[in-house]
């Protein structure tokens, strides 16, 4: 039996967060790592294809369609990703207009989520939070 929709709250199709955000919230996470730079040719087919899909150049050319608020987690001794680049990303799009946090974690590396630790668990809960504020 199927439940007709509640008045007043849009489907969740209606309601779903910008690809932007989620696409960052989860390379955060590490759930679209595939090794490193050659291994993510087989996701973008090639490096033209990964120029045009590249966040951070998306926003420097001028292209992005909106700009939701966004939760961008690195670990700050991820040797995989140098700080430079999710502050120079963060700087760029509060610089186009949109609201982005930044939250740098100490001494964590690469996919440091992923792990069972103290800053791991304040991760994901920043993540619930944020989701939750801008979700409803």
């Amino acid at each position: 039996m199927s439940e007709s929709p509640q008045e007043g709250v849009a489907p969740a199709c209606e309601r779903r967060t910008p690809l932007l955000t989620i696409f960052l919230v989860f390379l955060r996470l590490g759930f679209t790592s595939f090794g490193g730079p050659v291994a993510h040719l087989g996701y973008f087919r090639d490096e033209e294809t990964m120029k045009e899909g590249n966040p951070q150049l998306v926003l420097e050319r001028g292209e992005q369609e909106s700009l939701p608020p966004t939760l961008l987690i690195h670990g700050a001794a991820d040797a995989a990703v140098p700080n430079a680049i999710p502050e120079k990303y963060a700087l760029t799009y509060s610089n186009a207009g949109g609201a982005i946090e930044l939250r740098m974690f100490e001494g964590m590396h690469h996919n440091f989520a992923r792990e069972p630790l103290p800053e791991s668990h304040q991760a994901i809960n920043m993540i619930k939070d944020f989701i939750s504020e801008h979700i409803n």
